[in-house]
């Protein structure tokens, strides 16, 4: 791979973002506009936790410092654009039936949230105690 031949086709940071997804959007819209664009994500300490030494985690949206204006004037366009669309009166077809089994199920996927978070921390104090007694007996016997 070949290194950048002029100070012009250096990658800058465009956008930080707060996800890859959000980063993969405008990735789309700066590709669909003929400007080259790359999504880096920045990296994590520990184990996914979402922080890194500086703040969360998230993704940088980076283009050639040649390209940095036009894809500037790309995203603002793109925003005004979708800004001025009525969603309400948008025909965006009937659900696939993947979804709709989804919405006609949703109330059980929301009770059996609420029961596994309501057991969570039963289940945990339950954990507690046995390791508890677990270490008595053995100071004991």
């Amino acid at each position: 791979m070949t290194r950048p031949s002029s100070e012009d086709d250096q990658l800058v940071v465009l956008e930080e973002c707060r996800n890859e997804l959000e980063a993969q959007e405008l990735r789309s819209v700066l590709v669909d506009s003929g400007i080259p664009a790359f999504v880096f994500e920045k990296e994590t300490l520990g184990i996914g936790l979402g922080c890194t030494g500086s703040g969360f985690t998230g993704a940088q949206v980076k283009v050639p410092r040649s390209q940095q204006g036009h894809a500037r004037a790309a995203l603002e366009e793109s925003r005004s654009r979708s800004a001025e669309i009525d969603w309400d009166h948008v025909d965006v077809g009937d659900p696939v039936p993947e979804v709709m089994d989804v919405l006609e199920n949703r109330s059980l996927v929301h009770n059996t949230r609420r029961i596994a978070t309501a057991l969570g921390p039963v289940v945990g104090l339950g954990f507690l105690v046995l390791a508890l007694a677990g270490i008595v007996l053995f100071f004991v016997l």
